[in-house]
């Protein structure tokens, strides 16, 4: 959706002065506004993204009605693989473009986790609320996965406030200028131009070299993350309303499992609810959280990308954050018991390490394929 910020700006108009004609006392009134131009951009910007979402919005309503029924595990995963099947679709059938591969990839967590509640029979599910969780356009290719709760039509019976209306645009402005001058200005030619990301490129690379692309390719990175998910939340905010923060400071981190409490918050807090520990839940050995975590991140690695380096990339983070919680439990970190400066500079190192070794898979992940990966981590070891 923000892929091009004329029709985002254009949509957005129509549906914060159409949003806040309707009074406050018609909450589902106003509910429905924000579903029918969010579904209206999604059209306009993929007819495939927008069915693929319909299937989406489809799925859990089904799973629930047939739940009421028939619950047995064999039906729950059938509704789990119609949830996961647009996104597995588009990725192995089409070619299609990163931002609506990763709109369709927000829609089916989202989607997934709809059929893990309606398997739980504890929350009813509305067609209303679904659909706008799954289309609201200001969140709809960079998250953050919100709970279900944020889109019912109690959300919306606030009315207009200034504060709110000022700081939403402070947000849109500062992601504004994170994601078209930090990164499209400074990083990305830097990335592209002056290192090069093609196995031509780094070839030719010294050690120094490589250290330089990791850490600027890993900066663009998580910078123009940050950036669209501070225009996502200020866009949300003009409506009156609060989504979760994606970051909390992660570059000041000690070590990589503090790196992830840090990093896409809400993508990590769905992944702890629906399938770490619910896996933990299914071992019941001692040893399931360290499996179970690194499960999770293969599958969160193969929700970007289905390919070789994406798995790299999420056994990686798993084996590294496991090691952190075993080592942890054991007693074994921090190595050194320190107090004052010396425990600043310890956590400095140990910070340097986590995030060099962040940089590097992150970077890895995103190469043309595993081969030039190699390639990459060779010159990083041997210059």
């Amino acid at each position: 959706m923000l892929a091009n910020i004329w029709i985002l700006f254009l949509g957005t108009l129509i549906a914060f002065v159409w949003y806040w004609i309707v009074p406050s006392s018609s909450p589902k009134l106003r509910q429905l506004v924000l579903t029918i131009v969010s579904a209206t951009l999604v059209f306009l910007y993929s007819i495939g993204g927008f069915l693929a979402c319909l299937v989406l919005v489809a799925v859990p309503l089904l799973a629930q009605f047939v739940f009421r029924r028939v619950r047995n595990v064999w039906v729950f995963w059938i509704f789990m693989a119609a949830a996961a099947g647009p996104l597995i679709g588009l990725r192995l059938l089409t070619d299609q473009s990163f931002i609506l591969s990763f709109g369709v990839a927000f829609a089916t967590v989202k989607s997934i986790g709809l059929v893990l509640i309606a398997y739980g029979g504890r929350q009813k599910l509305a067609a209303n609320d679904i659909s706008l969780m799954i289309y609201f356009f200001p969140l709809f290719t960079v998250g953050p996965v919100e709970r279900l709760a944020t889109f019912t039509s109690d959300t919306f019976k606030a009315t207009f406030d200034a504060k709110t209306f000022v700081y939403g645009v402070y947000r849109i402005a500062i992601g504004l200028f994170l994601v078209m001058f930090v990164c499209n200005d400074i990083l990305e030619p830097l990335r592209s131009h002056y290192f090069g990301r093609t196995q031509v490129d780094i070839e030719g690379f010294s050690r120094s070299q490589a250290f330089g692309l990791i850490f600027v390719s890993f900066l663009y990175t998580y910078l123009n993350f940050e950036g669209f998910s501070s225009i996502a939340l200020g866009l949300s905010r003009l409506f009156g309303i609060k989504v979760i923060e994606n970051f909390d400071r992660p570059l000041l981190v000690s070590n990589i499992a503090d790196f992830w409490k840090r990093y896409h918050i809400s993508m990590g807090n769905w992944i702890n609810q629906f399938i770490f520990f619910p896996l933990v839940i299914w071992m019941k050995k001692s040893w399931a959280s360290y499996v179970a975590t690194i499960i999770a991140f293969i599958l969160f690695g193969m929700w970007h990308a289905f390919n070789l380096n994406y798995f790299v990339w999420g056994l990686g983070n798993g084996l590294g954050v496991a090691l952190m919680h075993y080592g942890m439990s054991k007693k074994i970190f921090p190595l050194v018991k320190t107090t004052g400066p010396v425990k600043i500079g310890v956590g400095i190192v140990t910070g340097a390490v986590t995030l060099t070794f962040i940089s590097w898979i992150q970077t890895f992940a995103n190469l043309e394929n595993f081969e030039t990966g190699l390639l990459l981590t060779q010159k990083l070891i041997l210059g």
